[in-house]
């Protein structure tokens, strides 16, 4: 009875690894920014019914968990804390966070628990969404699903390989959301640099200009990060994308509206910056710079001032000045370095965390690998 318990039990855990092979490369081959130029019906009928389907493997997911979990252990053990559907939505993301963070502390069935009432609580909202809702609402919905299944599914997969004593493969698909800012600002400054230079370089060509731009729209929206760009963010350059098209396309078209769209395209990029804002960039900035001061004031060596560049690659879109400097590569005038980090220092002493928030993000920063720490 043992062994058939066993051979139960391993059959049990080796299809719940299938599930998430399964479920990572469902949410890998998510494209749902393709439909953002779709009218709000095809929008409806494509991601919302795509979503749907992937609540169902997941809660399925989580549902043979939990199920494992009892078949190996007996007894189902106390619960966690139930999650309500009128909680804020990050709660959820929050607690997964800190469970891949530090995911010795949770046990998979518990993860599977709270992640199944997420997925009920989803498969409400989506059930709410008709043909005439606005498609970005629909969009926004339907990629907090994705999200959430990310997080889920990666919280589960370290909680059960060490559970199982094995490395499973898919943890590149989920980052934090300390990284992921880190990236999109990274992606938000090269594109922001490159429509700049766009103006400096093609000053009076205002139609070379603009197309430049389109192109790099449209690169843009091609990159990885962009599916993590805040939804607000989004429609702003889908709609600066639409109006050059429309004014390339216009054999009418004149100098005056030119202008104004190009006016328009600056004002996006300055939108862009408010990505700044983010909390958890605002307390990681805060660490990286003064860290980064302490490093240049204590220089001694060429290798040193090597690793600044490198240690300086997280706050790139912080400011214009460093950002200068960090593209530039090695930092021969050290400093030059040193006024441009103390001025961004500067500007951050307003928005500086308070001493709990600073250690947590610390000790986040250092396991995500994106800050090293003194």
């Amino acid at each position: 009875m043992r062994v058939h318990k066993q051979g139960s039990d391993y059959m049990m855990r080796r299809a719940i690894v299938e599930d998430l092979e399964s479920m990572t490369h469902c949410l890998g081959e998510w494209r749902l920014h393709e439909l953002e130029t779709a009218t709000a019906e095809e929008i409806h009928a494509r991601a919302s019914v795509m979503s749907k389907d992937l609540l169902v493997v997941a809660t399925g997911l989580f549902e043979r968990v939990l199920k494992s979990a009892q078949l190996h252990s007996g007894p189902a053990s106390d619960p966690p804390p139930r999650i309500e559907p009128a909680d804020e939505s990050e709660l959820f993301l929050e607690h997964v966070d800190r469970a891949v963070e530090a995911f010795s502390t949770s046990a998979s069935a518990d993860i599977a628990f709270i992640a199944k009432l997420e997925m009920q609580s989803l498969a409400r909202e989506l059930e709410a969404v008709t043909p005439s809702w606005d498609g970005w609402k629909i969009i926004e919905i339907c990629e907090r699903v994705r999200r959430h299944i990310v997080k889920a599914t990666t919280a589960l997969r370290r909680t059960l390989g060490q559970e199982m004593e094995s490395r499973l493969p898919g943890d590149e698909i989920y980052v934090t959301e300390l990284v992921r800012s880190i990236q999109v600002r990274r992606r938000l400054a090269l594109f922001r640099r490159r429509v700049i230079r766009t103006g400096e370089t093609h000053g009076h060509a205002l139609t070379q200009r603009l197309r430049l731009v389109g192109t790099n729209i449209a690169m843009l929206i091609g990159r990885a990060e962009y599916r993590d760009f805040r939804i607000g963010d989004r429609i702003l350059i889908r709609d600066i994308q639409r109006t050059i098209l429309d004014y390339l396309r216009n054999p009418l078209r004149s100098a005056e509206q030119g202008e104004r769209i190009w006016q328009d395209v600056l004002g996006t990029m300055e939108i862009s910056r408010q990505v700044n804002h983010r909390p958890e960039l605002l307390e990681h900035d805060h660490l990286v710079l003064e860290h980064l001061t302490h490093e240049l004031r204590g220089i001694t060596s060429a290798q040193a001032l090597e690793r600044i560049v490198e240690q300086a690659q997280p706050v790139v879109g912080r400011d214009d000045a460093l950002d200068d400097l960090i593209m530039a590569g090695t930092p021969l005038d050290w400093r030059r370095w040193l006024s441009a980090i103390e001025a961004a220092l500067q500007i951050l002493q307003q928005h500086k965390a308070p001493d709990s928030a600073t250690e947590e993000i610390r000790e986040a920063s250092t396991r995500s690998g994106v800050w090293i720490a003194v």
